[in-house]
């Protein structure tokens, strides 16, 4: 038996509650609400990332969304290490977790400089779990270009 594709697993999730609440006789309200929470789960937010982070590897390097999206990183990453780049991604994400936490607080948060360091901590351990640390520099080469359009747009 074949692996599901990512995009239909939230929607299969979200089938089976639904199926195993209607199995258990509950109303259509009850049924509906376990639907819900399946597909908005931990479950479902985590294969969210994964699609994102999917469609970022399937881009060329060279496209100009990604440069837009992880060129800055990427920039403060040059002459470093996979393995470094890894623990710098998680001291960034953990830092920037801690002041999208106080910002929400003051009614200010805003996700993307979370969501871009989400991208990046998974793209880089999942280069480091393929063993890819060879292409690591030139995955920053490629991010890192000069266009100054581009580096503009991402500020």
């Amino acid at each position: 038996m074949g692996c599901r594709p990512r995009d239909r697993r939230d929607l299969d999730r979200a089938r089976r509650a639904g199926e195993a609440a209607r199995a258990q006789g509950e109303t259509a309200m009850a049924v509906a609400l376990k639907q819900i929470d399946a597909a908005f789960d931990d479950a479902a937010r985590i294969n969210a990332l994964k699609l994102r982070v999917e469609y970022w590897l399937r881009l060329p390097r060279h496209h100009p969304a990604a440069r837009a999206r992880f060129g800055v990183r990427a920039d403060m990453l040059r002459g470093q290490s996979l393995e470094t780049a890894i623990k710098s991604a998680e001291r960034w994400w953990r830092t920037e977790r801690q002041a999208f936490a106080i910002a929400s607080a003051l009614g200010r948060g805003n996700a993307l400089s979370l969501e871009v360091l989400g991208e990046l901590r998974l793209i880089l351990r999942w280069m480091r779990w393929k063993r890819r640390h060879a292409e690591f520099d030139s995955l920053l080469a490629a991010l890192c270009e000069d266009d100054e359009p581009i580096r503009m747009a991402a500020e």
